[in-house]
């Protein structure tokens, strides 16, 4: 079977750094923001806190970022990078980024338990993320 052809830019992989950072900040802002109640700023956090994660696995063992505008080909881009004992992790990506331009771009609010949810797999997919970092460092 032939991998999927995903739109990508080349990144040095020392950047790889700069994107887990970014991610930790929006992390950290979206634990901000669910003491605030601020549901729907969380959840865009968490959306974006796991795209910087995502992004920093793929450019620390492939040297690749995805640019597609089909958000959901990060996920499968994550899945060609990674290792096979890495990948079960990946669904927890998949669950936060399905839900970003319904959450960015649509007319209804998050809810409370809405909100918890996506945090949750935001905060597992991070760490996660930092985790599989350390083995290519």
């Amino acid at each position: 079977m032939t991998a999927k052809k995903i739109k990508t830019a080349v990144v040095d992989k020392r950047d790889a750094a700069n994107y887990l950072k970014r991610s930790m900040e929006l992390r950290q802002s979206m634990r901000n923001n669910l003491v605030l109640e601020n549901w729907n700023a969380l959840v865009i956090d968490a959306v974006h806190a796991v795209i910087s994660a995502n992004d920093a696995l793929t450019v620390a063992f492939t040297g690749v970022r995805c640019t597609s505008s089909n958000h959901l080909d990060a996920v499968e881009l994550l899945k060609q990078s990674l290792p096979r004992e890495l990948q079960p992790d990946v669904s927890r990506l998949a669950r936060v980024i399905s839900i970003k331009s319904h959450i960015e771009y649509g007319p209804s609010l998050v809810t409370k338990s809405e909100a918890e949810k996506i945090a949750k797999d935001a905060e597992r997919f991070v760490d996660w993320a930092e985790s599989a970092l350390q083995k290519v460092r």
